[in-house]
């Protein structure tokens, strides 16, 4: 867009800034302090256990619910015409 200025070069400082923040995430908000999946196994433990802490947990959710029933829709259609 006309007047738009973007710098590259501020990119790469951008994300140093985020890694920063990441590492200081305080425990209360890490994934751990909040579950224990070797007590309580759970099927979609895989989308809190990849992420950093529970604010890019909840950043992930949308894009899961909708890949997960994509796929779960697709395997009920499956068996259906079965």
């Amino acid at each position: 867009a006309p007047g738009l200025k973007y710098s590259c070069g501020r990119l790469p400082r951008f994300k140093k800034i985020l890694q920063n923040l990441k590492a200081d995430v305080p425990p209360q908000l890490r994934v751990g302090f909040c579950f224990d999946f070797a007590a309580h196994p759970w099927a979609h433990a895989e989308l809190l256990t990849s992420a950093k802490d529970i604010v890019e947990v909840l950043g992930a959710i949308h894009n899961y619910a909708v890949d997960w029933l994509a796929r779960a829709w697709q395997h009920r259609r499956g068996r259906a015409l079965q």
